[in-house]
């Protein structure tokens, strides 16, 4: 048999990155009593938070910039935006997108019961590449993060899946591309399950 040159393509992959331990919990508690205490009084319903939960994302307000307001005023915070910056255009070198500045932020608080509903972060723009998640108030009873399978020719076979489920801890960081839809199957028993959510364009 002829000698053959074999090229194997690993077609249309999504990438999602996982950075543990991304705030150290002491920063995180520092945030959550933020929020808490500073922001009670923010916030509204809105189509995605299903039940008992609130977010400070307007969706009149493209500029709302959650990170920001942290880093300037949670004490141990002066880094927080720069860092998460620097996850974010990891990321992105990776994919050979070009560098991304954050574009909106925002913070989301659910009491047990609630749900996060499907949905992607596609905006009327089209501008938004980088999307993800800062877990800053969750534990073994709080509702995961499950992403779905965008191809709807998928053929179950070892390592492809309908949807797949993280299950974050304190102070974890969630990036994706923010066309990919996401929402949480099971219902958050926490009280006070605390994200941080953002865009990058």
């Amino acid at each position: 048999m002829q000698k053959m040159n074999v090229h194997d393509y690993s077609l249309f992959p999504v990438p999602v990155s996982y950075y543990s331990n991304f705030l150290p919990p002491e920063l995180a508690e520092n945030i959550k009593n933020y929020i808490l205490t500073e922001k009670a009084d923010v916030g509204k319903k809105n189509d995605v938070l299903h039940g008992d939960a609130k977010t400070s994302y307007m969706n009149t307000d493209e500029h709302a910039t959650f990170v920001q307001d942290v880093t300037e005023n949670v004490p141990g915070c002066s880094k927080f935006s720069s860092n998460l910056l620097e996850c974010i255009n990891d990321f992105t070198s990776k994919l050979n997108f070009p560098v991304c500045t954050l574009g909106n932020s925002w913070f989301n608080v659910q009491e047990p019961g609630s749900m996060l509903r499907r949905h992607a972060h596609i905006s009327v723009h089209g501008i938004e590449l980088v999307s993800g998640a800062i877990y800053i108030n969750v534990d073994e009873n709080s509702s995961s993060m499950t992403f779905e399978n965008p191809n709807p020719y998928i053929v179950l076979s070892p390592g492809n899946y309908y949807t797949f489920t993280v299950k974050p801890k304190i102070g974890d960081l969630l990036l994706f591309p923010s066309w990919l839809m996401h929402q949480s199957l099971d219902s958050n028993m926490t009280e006070n399950r605390i994200v941080i959510s953002f865009n990058a364009r």
